[in-house]
């Protein structure tokens, strides 16, 4: 890494912070929303009131279990004749009152901008788009082409994304809801516009990192102009290792930046209980999947050369040198590539498995 490359991924991180985190908390405190109690007074008076009795729940159990805890010390130190419930009687009592305010879930869940998990959403998505589309562009020599079909690309991208989002602000406002969030528009509008164009942009730049992916995919090499198929094979073979250290490291950053971003979903629906961000949720995984799929297709590509060539070179009867020099070179071996392919996919499932079963 250069002094260059430092400098500029530096500055993609301060732009993913400032367009990501510093932007929403300037609109969040301008709306209003930026702490919890600032948006209790944005709710309706029926869920203000299904709030208020939830807290007084609260309030009554963390009252009976401290004069449960004053009658089991009054047991312990002063050694009172106990006429009541016995000490171990009152240990379970106490027991109980703890389980069951554990399992006393809000009727509503109220998330402002200051730290609540949305406060990080996008920033591990917007630095790991960042790092992809640069790596891509550095280390293949390739430029960004935005061209009309990119631009249009990028909105439906932006559609495909949004439109549960906008059917829960617009629509689905009252049925089944059960979180009010900082950025949703009849809480805060400041903070949902600003949430619309941190959209868009995270939309463009998946876009953007597709449309390189593609671009390598489709450029051409000189390896078709090699005559001697032994170097043919060992160019491709040169490639082949390339493209597959490439494919892992991009796989990773993908899934680094994706899997807090799609754990996030799920929790507002397991964890928080509101099946209107299923669909959203599902689109997140889905974008993430284009995304797996195009970093992934120089992988493929030179793997479909190399495996041709190599079934080329062996059925022309080659000489012993030609045929050791083929059967010792495999960049990446179908086991390897089989296991990199199911922690792939355990990746993919596992912000869905570890927030089901949390």
């Amino acid at each position: 890494m250069t002094l260059r490359d430092f400098r500029n991924i530096i500055l993609m991180v301060l732009t993913s912070v400032f367009i990501t985190v510093i932007v929403p908390g300037i609109f969040s405190s301008i709306g209003g929303t930026f702490y919890s109690y600032d948006i209790k007074s944005k709710i309706s008076k029926s869920q203000f009131d299904k709030l208020t009795k939830f807290d007084n729940q609260i309030i009554s159990l963390d009252s009976l279990i401290r004069v449960v805890d004053i009658r089991i010390n009054s047991l312990l130190i002063d050694n009172i004749h106990n006429t009541g419930l016995s000490l171990d009687e009152l240990l379970k009592f106490k027991d109980k009152l703890i389980n069951e305010k554990l399992s006393m879930k809000p009727p509503i869940s109220l998330i402002p901008y200051y730290l609540n998990p949305q406060m990080l959403l996008w920033l591990g998505i917007y630095i790991a788009f960042f790092l992809l589309i640069y790596m891509i562009l550095t280390e293949q020599k390739i430029k960004i082409n935005f061209s009309k079909k990119v631009w249009w690309f990028s909105f439906l991208v932006y559609i495909f994304y949004e439109w549960p989002l906008w059917l829960r602000n617009f629509v689905l406002t009252v049925k089944g809801r059960t979180v009010y969030a900082y950025p949703n528009y009849d809480i805060d509008k400041y903070s949902f516009f600003c949430q619309e164009f941190i959209i868009y942009f995270f939309c463009l730049l998946a876009t953007i990192l597709i449309t390189v992916s593609l671009q390598l995919y489709n450029r051409e090499t000189n390896i078709e102009n090699e005559e001697n198929d032994t170097n043919k094979f060992l160019i491709l073979s040169s490639y082949y290792t390339t493209a597959y250290r490439n494919w892992f490291i991009h796989s990773t950053i993908l899934a680094l930046g994706f899997l807090s971003f799609t754990g996030f979903f799920w929790r507002l629906v397991f964890i928080y209980g509101d099946q209107r961000y299923i669909i959203s949720a599902l689109n997140a995984h889905v974008l993430w999947a284009l995304c797996w799929v195009a970093v992934s297709l120089n992988l493929l590509n030179y793997m479909q050369q190399f495996d041709k060539t190599k079934r080329e070179i062996l059925r022309s009867s080659p000489d012993d040198k030609t045929l050791k020099i083929v059967m010792e070179h495999q960049p990446a071996n179908n086991l390897t590539l089989i296991i990199s392919g199911i922690a792939s996919l355990v990746t993919f499932l596992l912000p869905l498995l570890k927030t089901f079963f949390q």
